[in-house]
């Protein structure tokens, strides 16, 4: 999450680059989301402290470029939530 969220920011600050296309690799799945068997040790050691957990992806984000979410199959929990922020989606 912090690697993509850090290229959301290199785009923004990038005066070069003008549009932005996300998608996923391969041709089953744009994203499931994050990785439960990660994610969810982490939630059980924040219990008490949820403000350490990262927030939605694109929290705070003030990005005036367009962003289009090529979803190539599956978009669904966390990766939903990206291609929804986006300005334009496809989907195949």
């Amino acid at each position: 999450m912090r690697q993509l969220h850090n290229a959301f920011i290199d785009f923004r600050d990038d005066d070069e680059l003008l549009v932005g296309i996300i998608t996923g690799t391969g041709d089953k799945a744009f994203s499931a989301g994050v990785d439960i068997k990660d994610y969810l040790p982490f939630v059980k050691r924040t219990t008490d402290k949820p403000w350490k957990r990262p927030a939605g992806i694109m929290r705070e984000l003030d990005i005036w470029k367009p962003l289009i979410a090529a979803c190539n199959g599956l978009t669904i929990g966390g990766g939903l939530e990206i291609a929804l922020a986006c300005d334009m989606m496809t989907a195949s």
